[in-house]
């Protein structure tokens, strides 16, 4: 076989490869939730029940690990694009709002006072990440509030130029960051 029979061999074994992938993946839920429902569908269709059946499952120190719950709530959260699902957590721990500045303006108001009203529930660590948008935006109005007054540390790392790494930490100890 020369490398040109290699080549067109290859070539034409990927596209096939790849199509019946997709045709696998075609109409699967990303996760079956229900269990019960999950190891029924796993048994009719041989283990190709669903998304990560297919392509395998999340791997740590190479163990599979199942989907878990908060994954689900994630998974809603951005499927429906919706802060009636963010408002329904029990207990947590972390928030992270990632990229707040390009949420839509009502938005911006409705994460930042859902988090904050989980301060007195569960008194979680909020962290807010963001590149700047637009004027007037989520990051701007934090950095705007009076100091005395404002829950956040305004922790920031600015970088310009070629790796030059500027850093202001505030005294505080708060654990509110932005």
């Amino acid at each position: 076989m020369t490398f040109k029979d290699l080549k067109k061999r290859i070539t034409l074994e990927v596209p096939q490869q790849q199509y019946k992938l997709f045709d696998r993946l075609r109409n699967k839920s990303f996760w079956i939730w229900n269990i019960q429902e999950h190891k029924q569908e796993d048994v009719r269709t041989n283990g190709y029940c669903c998304f990560n059946h297919i392509i395998g499952l999340p791997t740590k120190g190479r163990i599979e690990k199942p989907i878990f719950d908060y994954e689900k709530l994630l998974y809603d959260c951005l499927l429906v694009n919706h802060i009636d699902a963010y408002r329904a957590l029990d207990n947590p721990k972390f928030i992270l709002i990632d990229e707040g500045d390009f949420f839509r303006k009502g938005e911006q108001e409705d994460v930042r006072h859902v988090s904050e009203r989980y301060i007195a529930k569960s008194d979680p660590y909020i962290v807010m990440v963001s590149t700047p948008n637009a004027p007037d935006g989520l990051f701007e109005k934090i950095e705007k509030e009076p100091e005395e007054t404002c829950m956040y540390d305004t922790t920031r790392t600015i970088r310009m130029g070629m790796g030059i790494t500027i850093q202001r930490d505030s005294e505080s100890e708060k654990k509110y960051y932005w």
